[in-house]
């Protein structure tokens, strides 16, 4: 108490949180692809986060979205 808070401490709320599965798209040229994946840290929308992709383990840094999937390349 009467203790300023530290603006490096208020951050927006995480949408995905590290080890729970999301889903994963991406999408060009009117195609989208979508993957389970498991996020490796926790991310606020808008924040850029790696992910694993379930089915072949190959990790990528993904945009978290609002609605809580993530976007690998493409547009969003």
């Amino acid at each position: 108490p009467g203790q300023p808070v530290p603006l490096a401490s208020v951050r927006e709320p995480f949408v995905v949180t590290a080890g729970r599965p999301v889903t994963l798209l991406f999408r060009q040229h009117g195609l989208t692809i979508t993957a389970n994946a498991t996020p490796l840290q926790p991310g606020s929308a808008g924040d850029t986060i790696s992910v694993r992709n379930l089915e072949s383990g190959v990790t990528v840094r993904a945009v978290v979205l609002a609605d809580g999937t993530v976007s690998a390349g493409g547009a969003p």
